[in-house]
């Protein structure tokens, strides 16, 4: 395939499938596109073979969509933002970052897999959600002690299922019911929106108590938002939470909250299993680490970053258990006296 200069356009000549196939691109004028007024080179492709048959070129031009498709899917786990500052305000893409390991997170039994398999029949069941007339939405809240990795488990079932992670932020004042409904029918198709710490948001169905004024959603605007008859379909809402026992029931009654997931403190057999992502194959050395860990005492946050200081070293990271606990223990007994 050797380009030339042709008629001020580039023209190359290839061989697809045994046919001699040429292409020309012409670059044409600068325009400004889309609200931002992006500028953006225009260019013109053509195609052309001997003869009358067609196919050739169409099966080339699916080819290459294909592998465009393939490419988009590969580039990993896309992140939105909502930024309602700039101008336009709306979903802003943050980062594409691989799709993390779904054996990074560490989670209780089969709790993983259990909302997986939920999250991925919920995918396909598109055609029996119109049949029987329900709107095409789940809803899950993670409840939990902190740093037990509920937003890791996010980014893990985004990626699992392919779809992207739009982070939304309550809190920000200059939302208004009516904005946050249209933000939520904006998002990106295929999306999971994560409202992270939502009982911190809402206290007693009255505004944020961090807000002067009243200033920003109500309770009822973001119940509409999420579920009502204007609210978009084929997404999933994921709600996190510290206190589960603070949120109101509307907020998670079935159909707006489907799955509810208590995320703990780690276990001993947690804590294993963490060990060995560390240190794989070290059997009885995460025997002895899981024992002296105390049960559901110690959060996952806590213990990975015991397991991080120690990363070159399993027996030190094990005989250096007792003053983690003495630092934990410390820890409460400040918080209490405060």
């Amino acid at each position: 395939m050797q380009p030339k200069n042709v008629g001020g356009g580039l023209s190359i000549s290839l061989r697809y499938r045994g046919h001699r196939i040429y292409m020309q691109r012409h670059v044409g004028q600068v325009v400004s596109v889309g609200w931002q007024r992006k500028p953006v080179t225009m260019e013109e492709l053509t195609l052309w073979t001997w003869g009358g048959n067609t196919a050739i070129l169409r099966n080339l031009m699916q080819e290459a969509l294909n592998a465009a498709a393939t490419r988009k899917e590969d580039d990993g786990l896309s992140v939105f933002v909502l930024d309602i500052h700039s101008w336009p305000a709306g979903w802003t893409k943050t980062m594409t970052k691989p799709p993390r390991d779904k054996d990074s997170v560490v989670m209780q039994d089969d709790t993983m897999q259990r909302v997986m398999a939920d999250a991925q029949c919920f995918c396909r069941e598109v055609k029996w959600y119109t049949t029987m007339g329900i709107p095409h939405r789940r809803g899950y809240l993670l409840h939990g002690p902190p740093g037990n990795g509920k937003t890791s488990f996010c980014q893990v079932l985004a990626g699992e299922l392919g779809w992207a992670m739009c982070m939304l932020t309550l809190s920000d004042t200059e939302l208004t019911d009516s904005s946050l409904a249209q933000y939520l029918r904006e998002a990106p198709m295929k999306s999971n929106i994560m409202l992270e710490d939502i009982d911190a948001i809402f206290v007693e169905r009255g505004v944020g108590k961090d807000r002067p004024g009243g200033k920003g959603i109500s309770f009822s605007g973001l119940l509409n938002a999420i579920d009502g008859v204007a609210a978009q379909e084929g997404r999933i809402v994921i709600m996190t939470t510290n206190h589960r026992e603070k949120l109101d029931p509307a907020l998670i009654r079935p159909g707006r909250v489907d799955v509810e997931v208590f995320v703990d403190n780690a276990s001993k057999s947690m804590a294993k299993r963490l060990f060995l992502r560390f240190f794989p194959g070290k059997e009885l050395l995460a025997q002895r680490f899981s024992h002296l860990v105390p049960e559901r005492e110690l959060s996952m946050a806590k213990l990975q970053g015991h397991l991080l200081k120690y990363k070159t070293s399993g027996d030190e990271a094990v005989s250096a258990i007792p003053e983690l606990l003495t630092r934990h223990v410390d820890t409460r007994l400040d918080t209490m006296t405060v």
